[in-house]
């Protein structure tokens, strides 16, 4: 959002049903409603599996070229509930690893609890984790000139999609890696046109683009994976939908399968190429 022209977004939990924001189309409608002012986008999702233990789920949300990070470590745990039958709590904490500043300890930015249900999903915006662009493009953008991304404050917001009761997984999923294999056997490759206005600003970057492709051969359905230029979310989203693969993936099995394509912006003669997934 502009630098300093607007008040900072506050830190409240919303709710919604999950069946009502299934794509990203949707999700981008519903949190603008929440957060009407400043550009949203989505730089990550993930499926992960959270359980009632000590041993949290960690992601890695951001890493630097000098080692220092921010990780989100996620706890389940069991809650009062309505009194009569315990319910689940989710415990998302994000943690800034600032070798420079705090040696290796980790030092926690926000911790929330979160009393979750099945079937809906939960966001919010952590407001005291404002970023200026320098630590913006350090982060979040694979270390690129902060000068494009000036007079704009960031916020990272997070949001969790709860499942108690069915593994919401694909059956025929191919990882980042087996994805790559899936892109070479596509039939119709439709690459990503690069507008003007970030060829002239220099940009680079990488978006990962989850599809899920019929047993005719079709992406039916496509979502961020992961994205280091979201400003051209939209057009990679646009572009995959168009990819088609061939049949023979589904002559023994006609389940859906998921995957990956990846796009590439870059103009250095090597291209960029995306982290891990970690």
């Amino acid at each position: 959002m502009p630098n300093g022209k607007t008040e900072p977004p506050t830190d409240q939990t919303f709710k919604v049903r999950t069946g009502q924001i299934v794509d990203h189309d949707k999700w981008i409608s519903t949190l603008k409603k929440s957060y009407p002012v400043g550009d949203i986008a989505i730089l990550r999702t993930e499926f992960r599996r959270v359980f009632r233990t000590s041993k949290p789920t960690t992601i890695s949300l951001a890493r630097s070229q000098d080692g220092s990070s921010f990780d989100l470590s996620l706890n389940g745990a069991q809650s009062y509930g309505d009194g009569t039958t315990p319910g689940t709590s989710l415990i998302p904490e994000l943690n800034a690893n600032l070798p420079k500043k705090s040696g290796n300890k980790p030092t926690a930015v926000s911790i929330q609890s979160i009393e979750v249900d099945s079937g809906y999903s939960y966001y919010y915006v952590i407001s005291n984790f404002k970023l200026p662009p320098a630590d913006y493009a350090k982060y979040f953008r694979l270390g690129e000139n902060p000068q494009p991304f000036e007079g704009y404050d960031y916020y990272i917001g997070l949001a969790f999609s709860v499942e108690l009761e069915k593994d919401p997984q694909s059956k025929r999923y191919f990882d980042e890696r087996a994805s790559a294999g899936l892109e070479e056997k596509a039939t119709r490759r439709v690459q990503l046109e690069t507008p003007q206005g970030i060829k002239d600003l220099k940009l680079n970057g990488f978006i990962r683009v989850k599809v899920e492709i019929s047993a005719e051969g079709k992406v039916v359905r496509t979502d961020i994976q992961s994205s280091s230029i979201p400003e051209v979310n939209d057009l990679a989203l646009a572009a995959a939908r168009q990819w088609e693969f061939p049949q023979s993936l589904f002559s023994e099995d006609k389940t859906p399968i998921t995957g990956f394509v990846t796009f590439r912006i870059s103009d250095k003669p090597e291209a960029v190429k995306p982290p891990s997934q970690q």
